[in-house]
């Protein structure tokens, strides 16, 4: 949000042109989506430590785990039985 300019020939945007709005919307701008759910021993395969990589110094880090789940990817910090 930090870098979009506006453009100063158009008029601004106010409450009144969307009064129900609950978010800001960027045309034409790469984003993701993202949801949360916990996750189901019987339908998600449980994360491995070959999913695993930890970032950081020895004072200071965290392991974050990325496994692709069909269309989708699984995402946490617990590992199952390998």
């Amino acid at each position: 949000m930090m870098t979009i300019r506006l453009i100063p020939d158009l008029p601004p945007i106010t409450k009144n042109d969307h009064p129900d709005a609950v978010c800001y919307i960027q045309n034409d701008a790469p984003g993701y989506h993202v949801e949360f759910y916990p996750m189901d021993p019987a339908r998600d395969p449980p994360l491995t430590p070959n999913d695993c990589q930890v970032y950081g110094i020895d004072s200071m880090a965290i392991q974050i785990c990325l496994m692709n789940n069909d269309s989708g990817m699984t995402a946490g910090t617990e590992i199952g039985e390998a």
